[in-house]
């Protein structure tokens, strides 16, 4: 089976960014309910950057209603979609008060199986509350997504 991935990263959706991100958006989903009837079985992979900043909670509700239904109407509904965060949906009020100690014991693992062992620890301790406005919008936005079993990834 022939399965087809359209790749975006990097919206940066700000709602009162009317001149960028709600123009893109708009032209995108046009764009997209014109295109996607053309192939079968298509994905949508959103890599990143869904919102502006990822410490404004506002931003993403704000995303997921303008968003699902854009993409839903053009033909890609959550079931299509695959998400993964980037830097800006990382908190950064969250990332502040902790950075001492997240560079202290990211400085300690000195091996690929040390990693791999401690990372249920590290996203418990250290990602969770940094990624936790994006994880609840991945979960409705995204059928796939890397926060499926913690922090550390998802693999279908």
């Amino acid at each position: 089976m022939k399965i087809t991935f359209l790749h975006v990263s990097d919206l940066h959706y700000r709602p009162d960014w009317h001149e960028e991100s709600e123009l893109v958006l708009t032209r995108f989903g046009e764009d997209l309910k014109g295109e996607a009837p053309k192939y079968q079985n298509l994905y949508l992979i959103f890599s990143g950057d869904l919102v502006q900043a990822g410490s404004n909670q506002d931003f993403y509700s704000r995303f997921i209603v303008r968003a699902d239904d854009l993409f839903t109407a053009a033909g890609m509904p959550r079931t299509r979609r695959i998400s993964v965060p980037g830097n800006h949906d990382v908190s950064q009020d969250a990332v502040k008060p902790i950075l001492p100690l997240q560079i202290g014991a990211l400085n300690g693992l000195t091996s690929e199986s040390i990693f791999n062992d401690s990372m249920p620890h590290l996203s418990e301790m250290f990602f969770a509350k940094s990624f936790a406005n994006y994880k609840a919008t991945e979960e409705q936005f995204a059928a796939y997504g890397c926060c499926d079993s913690g922090l550390g990834g998802s693999g279908w």
